[in-house]
C-alpha cells in the first residue's frame, strides 16, 4: 500500500479507536531500520504509557499508547489492527 492509503486507513481508524478505546492513542510510523519514526497521531498524548506496536506493511506501523495500560485490551487491540489494514 501506498503512503496515502495507509494514511487515510490510519485516519479512518484513530476515530473508531478513539470511540471505543477512550484512554488508547495510537500512532502512524514509518519504520527505518529498528527505529520506528512518528508520521501522524500521539503528539499531544505521547505521555501515556507506550503499550507495543503493530506492523502493518513491510514500511509501516502503529504504535499504541494507553493511560490505563490493559494487556488484554493491547491484545484485542492489536487483532482488530491488524484485521483492519487485512495483515
Amino acid at each position: 500500500m501506498c503512503k496515502e492509503v495507509i494514511e487515510k486507513k490510519f485516519h479512518k481508524l484513530q476515530v473508531i479507536i478513539e470511540d471505543r478505546y477512550p484512554s488508547v492513542a495510537i500512532a502512524l510510523c514509518e519504520l527505518l531500520g529498528r527505529r520506528w519514526s512518528f508520521i501522524s497521531g500521539v503528539p499531544d498524548r505521547i505521555a501515556c504509557p507506550f503499550m507495543g506496536r503493530v506492523k502493518i506493511s513491510d514500511r509501516y506501523g502503529v504504535s499504541v499508547f494507553d493511560s490505563t495500560p490493559d494487556r488484554k485490551r493491547y491484545e484485542q487491540l492489536t487483532n482488530f489492527i491488524k484485521e483492519f489494514f487485512k495483515i
